[in-house]
């Protein structure tokens, strides 16, 4: 129940205190496809309690639970061979056990449970290039009247990271001694791969290096001020790379 005359939530997440002016209410359970209304009236304060008992109609009336466990939606991978594992029961749901879980369309390892137990389910996946939309359906085995469909999407990345912008710009002249140096990259990167071994800045600089997610950018501060009219080159090299260990082509 989530509406007026109720109030309050209590620890375990229900809400069960109401406005203690109204006495008369209903409260309807909904179970499957049955539906139990009980009318309320005379609250006593603080001691009233309801309880509802539904007799469904069958034994079995909701699909599996299921999760995927071992990656998630929206994922980029660096190899088009993947193994897609996780869990689907039915406790809880009916108990009748799982039949299968298929991955579009193929049975997968493991797909099966009986009454309230786990199938702890996997499958080898051949990834495409670019995004792979994948459908995972868990059967309970109620005449497998009774699916839980799961959809990912993971997408193949083979495409090399590449340099989008740095700043200051290459050739820049009257640049500040106190300036930082910056790069943006054309997608997301292992941050820990962007390091003093990979960011380098010639003439013995040392400095702290940052790398932002959201822009996908890495920030070089020197730890001193720069030279005056002096060249300073910068060089980032192949052991960068990106989300899915992909390295910089040049």
């Amino acid at each position: 129940v989530d509406s007026s005359p109720f109030d309050d939530t209590d620890s375990n997440g229900y809400t069960s205190y109401i406005n203690p002016v109204h006495d008369d209410f209903s409260v309807q359970a909904i179970a499957g496809g049955d539906t139990q209304t009980e009318a309320v009236t005379n609250l006593v304060a603080d001691t009233s309690e309801l309880v509802i008992t539904i007799s469904t109609t069958s034994d079995d009336f909701a699909g599996p639970s299921i999760a995927v466990t071992s990656h998630f939606n929206g994922q980029a991978v660096g190899t088009a061979s993947i193994t897609l594992a996780g869990t689907a029961t039915d406790s809880g749901r009916g108990g009748n056990g799982i039949s299968q879980v298929t991955v579009d369309g193929v049975s997968a390892d493991n797909d099966s449970a009986t009454g309230d137990n786990t199938a702890n389910w996997s499958l080898d996946v051949t990834l495409s290039e670019g995004t792979n939309t994948i459908t995972i359906i868990a059967y309970d085995d109620s005449s497998e009247t009774n699916t839980t469909t799961r959809t990912i999407a993971i997408t193949y990345d083979t495409t090399a990271p590449t340099v989008m912008d740095v700043s200051p710009v290459d050739g820049a002249t009257g640049v500040s001694t106190t300036t930082n140096f910056g790069v943006a990259f054309s997608e997301a990167m292992t941050p820990s791969s962007i390091n003093a071994s990979t960011f380098l800045v010639d003439n013995g600089v040392t400095g702290t290096i940052t790398y932002t997610a959201s822009t996908y950018t890495a920030t070089f501060v020197p730890s001193a001020p720069l030279a005056y009219d002096t060249t300073y080159t910068i060089t980032l090299t192949t052991g960068i790379q990106d989300a899915v260990g992909l390295a910089m082509a040049s």
